[in-house]
């Protein structure tokens, strides 16, 4: 899974550094011969489930500058999008180089349900609409149509302004723009049946050529 995260910061024109963060040294034996640099160890406590991608963000910056190196924006690639492209990483940057506002830039994507159908299951087994003040029985919300388009935040690729982490203690900023990918580029590994449909997908790529 990293080969393909590690590609696509390769393969950017404006990444000037593909640098891996891990506690494992197998992940840091592969993430190498993938091309990625692993300049140091991520601390165990920073890999724990309940650990934020700031923490390690925060820690690979301060690492960087202890060795001497300092860049202005920090680029997050996760492994879990295998389908993102060095020009869609390109694109995210850019994006955020030319709002002279934006403080970070998030790859979205169109939400496969809009939040107007999903619902809350009460303890007595009646459902109410997720959406408050919406009668679970509205015909308006009802047609896809009839409800705004909503994107999700996939995390496929982030970029963000070095200071903005370091004075914000966030990933985001106060004036966070979006550039939208489709699904097809940004499919979110996270279960085994994603997983399945990446690798036909894959196949398909692979047979279509």
């Amino acid at each position: 899974m990293i080969y393909y995260a590690i590609n696509a910061g390769l393969e950017s024109k404006l990444i000037d550094r593909v640098v891996l963060s891990t506690e494992d040294k197998e992940i840091a034996k592969i993430a190498k011969e993938c091309g990625a640099e692993v300049p140091f160890m991520r601390p165990k406590e920073l890999a724990e489930d309940h650990v934020s991608q700031f923490e390690p963000t925060v820690h690979a910056i301060n690492e960087l500058k202890k060795q001497g190196w300092f860049s202005d924006i920090v680029v997050l690639l996760l492994s879990n999008t295998p389908f993102m492209s060095g020009e869609d990483v390109d694109e995210v940057i850019k994006a955020l180089i030319e709002d002279k506002e934006a403080d970070s830039v998030r790859s979205l994507s169109e939400a496969a349900v809009p939040p107007h159908w999903m619902c809350t299951l009460e303890k007595d087994g009646s459902i109410k609409r997720y959406v408050e003040n919406i009668h679970i029985g509205d015909p308006k919300f009802c047609l896809r149509q009839s409800v705004p388009k909503v994107y999700e935040i996939v995390g496929m690729a982030d970029a963000i302004w070095t200071k903005t982490i370091l004075e914000s203690n966030t990933l985001f900023g106060k004036n966070v723009k979006g550039v939208v990918f489709g699904r097809d580029k940004s499919l979110d590994i996270d279960s085994p049946l994603d997983l399945e449909i990446a690798r036909a997908i894959m196949k398909k790529n692979r047979e279509g050529k």
